[in-house]
């Protein structure tokens, strides 16, 4: 009886797995992760700079902001046009988004097709949004709303474009 015992208190130690490794691997393995995670001089020397700069873009702050409204509005959309209409607006702001932050990560030099292919997108987005004003999925003030936000961006682009000139 008393080797069944103390084989399962091994084995429930075993389980635990405070006793599978030193104490002092531990501790030291712990303060080496916690070291590393929170230690900003071990990040490569341009990861806060590319980091700092995504934040600094003042389009994301825009962008956000339209695309929070156009996920309430085609939560809204009819049926019958959701899944095709709606969808194609979505992954079409998606591609500007997308055009956008691959523009804030790369350097001087390879920002330009980034930034003409986000313009392209939102041209594209405009003309997918006044089709659906068309069809009748988006009320006269939704319309609207959506129209500046793209605008808006659209010239934050434009000037991108003319910065990069």
């Amino acid at each position: 009886m008393k080797n069944k015992l103390s084989s399962r208190c091994a084995w429930n130690a075993i389980t635990s797995g405070r006793d599978r490794f030193p104490v002092e691997n531990f501790s030291h393995a712990k303060k080496i992760f916690s070291t590393l995670c929170n230690d900003s001089r071990r990040l490569p020397p341009n990861a806060a700079e590319v980091k700092r700069e995504l934040t600094d873009v003042p389009v994301l702050h825009t962008f956000e902001a339209l695309y929070l409204q156009w996920s309430e509005i085609h939560a809204k959309f009819p049926k019958s046009k959701r899944y095709s209409l709606g969808t194609k607006c979505d992954e079409t702001l998606l591609d500007a988004l997308a055009s956008i932050c691959n523009a804030a990560y790369h350097e001087s030099a390879g920002k330009r097709p980034f930034v003409e292919s986000a313009s392209a997108s939102l041209e594209v987005a405009k003309v997918l949004f006044r089709t659906a004003k068309a069809a009748r999925c988006l009320t006269n003030d939704q319309y609207v709303s959506v129209q500046a936000k793209l605008n808006e961006i659209g010239r934050m682009v434009g000037g991108w474009m003319k910065f990069l000139k």
